[in-house]
């Protein structure tokens, strides 16, 4: 289906308008073409799609909206779309217009809605984003606009690819093993010794759980973690995608070494194995090309179907302008960064992959945005998380939305679940949380959503 869209506004507002049409309404298989606006007028058609700040409501569907769309104005207002499950966040500028929906929807698209603050790694934190004062990081507010959209446009079908949600279970595997020479120094000395921050019997369980793991045989937690994952999710019938480190290039990257055993064995069970960038090798080509050879190499030729070359997730999620210039030189499409560092939810506001857009150079970026919702160690570690109940109950909502709107997701655990003396209750929660994605994902199939975003990547919208 193609929809013609007229408008007489500035260039740059064009190209965010395009942008903007073109991710809310794909998962819909609709084409964006954009046409004149003197013969819309001049010939009172009514099967266009008219944008700009003066209608005449003659089009198809018009839509108000400013001159500029501004990205930096604060969220002042909230507003209420018919028939919409919660309040949106008002981020344009106050007119007698309204709030405009394309404009609302390119904020969180371009991420503009949090502001320019970011950490020392580039990550966006929801204790600094402006939405956090009075907005639910669970609610996919972009999922909100793209319903009302579809239904002012009397789209009611999604194409068949879309017509599932899909949640993806990863892994970041940063550290190898557990029992290093800093680890073994906390247990035996600040732990057991001194008996920091511990007491009575505690004390002795510092000791005890590294000669358990160490002497009699039950092995290194971390060491033994992907091989669970992949047992655990093969178990349910899903499939996994474990992002390895292949590189070491500063403070923030503990050594580590790739077994050509260990990842053969998790290939050998349909899952796939991509490379989660250095520190600084994400914002380096060179680093990044080395750290890819590296990861090929560990993988021998009879299993190279399991490798997967264009897909990240870098270290500590970091991101800047050199991430995404790396990236792109090293033939990465699709990356799973795009999530809070600090909160489970929907940073982008949606359930649906996007392409990056520079508002810099003021177009679309080729690279997919993976939405990873929830991070075991924002759950229990930054958001205080204790029990399992309350585990679940946050990442229930969060699987809910993507089961109501559909989409593609990730979620993220670390090899840290199966350290239970430092982390209890981790493994419990991805246990569960597994559960609750084989029924989300039974009948859908992974290389489906990503040939079908390839495809979609290659139909910018056009002006005719």
């Amino acid at each position: 289906m193609v929809i013609s869209v007229s408008t007489a506004l500035s260039q740059i507002a064009q190209e965010r308008i395009k942008y903007t049409l073109w991710m809310l309404l794909y998962p819909f298989g609709v084409q964006i073409r954009f046409v004149s606006r003197e013969p819309f007028y001049a010939n009172r058609r009514s099967d266009v799609f008219d944008v700009g700040p003066e209608c005449e409501g003659i089009g198809w569907v018009t839509e108000a909206i400013s001159e500029v769309m501004p990205v930096d104005g604060a969220i002042g207002r909230e507003y209420k779309l018919p028939d919409a499950p919660a309040s949106l966040p008002w981020v344009g500028p106050a007119s007698d217009l309204g709030p405009s929906v394309i404009h609302e929807a390119f904020v969180f698209l371009s991420l503009a809605i949090h502001g320019s603050s970011r950490d020392i790694h580039g990550r966006i934190s929801w204790r600094t984003s402006p939405l956090s004062t009075r907005f639910d990081p669970k609610t996919p507010y972009l999922e909100i606009i793209r319903h009302h959209m579809a239904g002012r446009l009397g789209l009611s079908v999604r194409t068949s690819c879309w017509r599932h949600p899909y949640v993806e279970p990863t892994h970041d595997i940063d550290y190898g093993r557990k029992w290093r020479l800093g680890i073994v120094y906390r247990n035996v000395v600040e732990r057991f010794l001194l008996g920091r921050d511990m007491q009575g019997r505690v004390r002795a369980e510092a000791l005890w759980s590294m000669g358990r793991d160490l002497l009699l045989g039950r092995g290194d937690p971390y060491r033994n973690a992907p091989s669970f994952f992949a047992h655990e999710a093969g178990e349910r019938g899903l499939s996994s995608t474990f992002f390895f480190k292949a590189g070491t290039h500063g403070p923030k990257d503990v050594r580590f070494r790739l077994r050509a055993q260990s990842l053969r064995k998790i290939m050998d069970r349909d899952h796939r194995i991509a490379l989660h960038p250095s520190y600084h090798g994400s914002n380096h080509v060179a680093r990044m090309r080395d750290e890819l050879r590296n990861l090929a190499g560990a993988v021998k030729t009879n299993h190279s179907k399991g490798l997967v070359h264009d897909y990240v997730r870098t270290h500590y999620l970091r991101w800047s302008r050199a991430t995404e210039q790396t990236l792109i030189a090293s033939g990465v499409i699709f990356d799973a960064s795009l999530g809070y560092p600090d909160q489970v939810g929907f940073l982008a506001g949606s359930t649906y992959p996007t392409l990056r857009f520079d508002l810099a150079e003021n177009r679309a970026i080729p690279i997919w945005r993976i939405p990873m919702v929830l991070m075991d160690s924002a759950l229990f570690t930054r958001m205080g998380v204790r029990g399992e109940d309350e585990a679940m109950r946050h990442t229930n909502g969060i699987l809910d939305r993507v089961q109501q709107y559909g989409g593609f997701v990730t979620m993220l655990w670390h090899e840290l679940i199966l350290d239970e003396d430092d982390y209890p209750r981790w493994k419990q929660h991805y246990l569960s949380t597994l559960d609750h994605i084989a029924l989300i994902n039974e009948g859908s199939q992974r290389m489906r959503y990503l040939e079908e975003l390839c495809s979609i990547g290659s139909m910018c919208p056009v002006s005719s």
